[in-house]
């Protein structure tokens, strides 16, 4: 399935098949942004949209070194098996901005829908 992201809109997104990506970096962001409130609130905005679980879900990283992105790579490696990948927040997905750059172009190249829950968007749409 080929997506045109930049005019999706939510409703949109209806019926495709989703996975969640959960990132913690530090003990202080840990409490802020536990990995239990993060898949709750992936969960959460997954069932708002309507999406189908394409199981396994997770997808989990802690740390912020290089060895980290290898959840993201495992995500990429799975295009096919998912549409969406939902994301806590566009704060919790890259460990910097060269990275969040990166690989969002490769998970729109592999088709794969990048949504964010707590921002209540979807990365590279118009609208958000």
């Amino acid at each position: 399935m080929t997506l045109q992201v930049r005019h999706l809109k939510a409703g949109d997104l209806a019926g495709l098949r989703w996975r969640g990506y959960v990132r913690v970096s530090t003990e202080h962001q840990a409490e802020k942004w536990s990995p239990e409130r993060q898949r709750q609130d992936i969960e959460r905005a997954a069932e708002e949209l309507h999406l189908v679980a394409a199981p396994p879900l997770w997808y989990e990283r802690s740390g912020s070194g290089e060895l980290e992105s290898a959840e993201l790579q495992r995500a990429l490696a799975d295009a096919g098996q998912y549409d969406v990948l939902v994301c806590f927040a566009t704060s919790r997905f890259a460990r910097n901005r060269a990275e969040a750059v990166r690989m969002k172009s490769a998970f729109t190249r592999a088709g794969i829908v990048l949504y964010f829950a707590s921002n209540r968007m979807i990365s590279g749409a118009r609208e958000t």
